[in-house]
């Protein structure tokens, strides 16, 4: 019997040197009872939105179901065009959302994201903060499948403190992601007397690596501080091993992947109290969250937890 066969549409740019996103790893894992076809890789947004457009088209009599990662601001525009397209071919199609900002883009944009969620044959979330923004704001239904990790791919063991604090930031370094509150973090925790090293891990997505390495000179804190660039995920899993506190900075969020991934490493969390985040643990207990954060809250939560 043939496999049922599922187009999906998102951000495949790992062989440019950014890091996997779902559409990526989850395809794998679909393609031992999937035919998977997924678009796209090309990393021109042009090129790339003409690629999704043409992979409708051209698969979209063989296709099953088709799968739009959903992300807010512009690449919101490459999931609704898309849904348009396939609504008019008759190809159903599931909304996999995942931006943070995505709240904001349904308040801002109500009825292009409401028409977006309505002509879904599914909507599916990662966390309860998506799922209460749609059912908020439009009263649809969602289904929460939680992102995943594999656990035996995490070894954990319990970080000792110690007299250096070694934070571990690993992201994309992007403004959104606020990559230069953790160079700020480190002159905070210099200026009063700690000992402090920070390894920041991640590809540059829009120049934000050059202006924090520029922060760390001016502010007298780049001996302190080791940018890696991206790593594979092995790499950075072994770096993990040589810290003791996990450091995310974002402004906005969903469900973190590498906060999961930092506490299955056995890494206390010190986050912004974000989007997603608080479905994620309890704040105090399983890790630090700082509601309305900057540098200097997120660098006392540190301190706090030293005591």
């Amino acid at each position: 019997m043939a496999k049922k066969k599922i187009l999906y549409l998102g951000n495949a740019l790992s062989k440019h040197g950014f890091t996997p996103t779902t559409v990526e790893t989850l395809s794998k894992r679909w393609q031992a009872d999937f035919d998977v076809v997924v678009a796209s890789n090309k990393k021109n947004k042009a090129l790339r939105l003409l690629d999704m457009w043409w992979s409708v088209i051209w698969h979209h009599r063989t296709a099953n179901l088709l799968v739009i990662d959903t992300y807010s601001g512009p690449a919101f525009q490459f999931a609704a065009t898309c849904a348009k397209l396939a609504h008019w071919l008759s190809l159903p199609y599931v909304a996999f959302l995942h931006g943070g900002n995505l709240p904001e883009q349904f308040v801002t944009k109500p009825k292009q994201s409401l028409i977006y969620l309505q002509r879904a044959k599914h909507i599916v979330a990662p966390s309860g903060f998506l799922a209460t923004a749609v059912t908020t704001h439009f009263n649809l239904p969602v289904k929460i499948v939680p992102n995943f990790i594999d656990l035996e791919n995490y070894p954990n063991a319990s970080k000792a403190l110690g007299s250096v604090i070694r934070l571990l930031w690993v992201r994309s370094f992007h403004k959104i992601y606020n990559p230069d509150w953790a160079v700020k973090v480190v002159k905070l925790l210099k200026d009063r007397g700690q000992s402090v090293h920070l390894t920041m891990v991640g590809p540059d997505k829009d120049g934000s690596r050059e202006v924090c390495e520029a922060a760390a000179k001016q502010l007298g804190v780049n001996g302190e501080i080791a940018f890696t660039g991206r790593l594979s995920k092995p790499e950075w899993i072994a770096e993990a091993e040589n810290h003791n506190i996990f450091l995310n900075t974002t402004s906005a969020d969903n469900t973190p992947v590498s906060v999961m991934e930092a506490m299955a490493l056995g890494l206390p969390v010190v986050t912004t109290k974000v989007g997603g985040i608080p479905f994620l643990f309890e704040d105090g207990v399983e890790g630090i969250m700082v509601e309305d954060a900057t540098p200097e809250k997120l660098a006392t939560a540190i301190e706090a937890l030293l005591q």
